[in-house]
């Protein structure tokens, strides 16, 4: 049967409740070339846990938030959306959902932490403004 289905009876599918989120979980690999130290701390943050309470009912997973950044990150803060939705492997709607959830998150108190820029289809991370929002150290980064 076809993946996260079973069989039920007469050839129905059913979906099997599984714990998922928007983006398929990284191998290590993947998360030892990311440098997910900072991702890890913002995570992790008082400030965080508070502005995700203010995101909504469902707000974003914390895996959907640390794989959205890691995309960023790799690309050295900047995507345009159609690159970040190749890196997501997300459907458009999705990830626009996705980007305005996080965007509520990250923005404190209206600063642009993350700028999602219609005109120009390009979606943009400020570390440095991310750092002093949520008092995050500054380090070198590999």
């Amino acid at each position: 049967p076809c993946q996260g289905f079973s069989r039920v009876g007469r050839g129905k599918l059913d979906a099997v409740a599984s714990e998922e989120t928007l983006f398929p979980e990284p191998t290590s690999s993947e998360q030892s070339t990311v440098g997910t130290t900072w991702i890890d701390e913002l995570l992790g943050s008082p400030t965080f846990a508070a502005q995700r309470k203010l995101a909504g009912r469902t707000p974003p997973s914390e895996q959907d938030v640390r794989n959205l950044l890691g995309a960023l990150e790799v690309a050295g803060g900047t995507l345009t959306i159609t690159a970040l939705r190749n890196q997501t492997r997300l459907a458009l709607p999705r990830l626009r959902g996705l980007l305005t959830a996080v965007n509520r998150i990250l923005n404190v108190d209206g600063y642009p932490v993350l700028d999602v820029d219609h005109s120009s289809s390009t979606v943009r991370v400020d570390r440095e403004l991310l750092f002093t929002q949520f008092q995050i150290e500054r380090r070198s980064q590999a």
